[in-house]
């Protein structure tokens, strides 16, 4: 399955596709076909705690 999703949209949707299908291990990719592109490998669980303390951060 891909999902593209903006940056301001991800913490939320990754509660939403975790609550539907659970655990999983996931990829997640920013700056695609780009010169700087990142992947990153971690489980639904780990990646909304990193992105939900980063959007934090920038709100504050």
């Amino acid at each position: 399955m891909i999902i593209y999703e903006a940056p301001h949209h991800l913490v939320k949707t990754l509660g939403d596709v975790f609550e539907a299908l659970g655990e999983r291990r996931i990829t997640i990719c920013r700056e695609l076909t780009k010169r700087y592109e990142t992947a990153f490998r971690t489980t639904f669980s780990e990646a909304w705690n990193i992105t939900r303390r980063k959007s934090r951060k920038v709100n504050v």
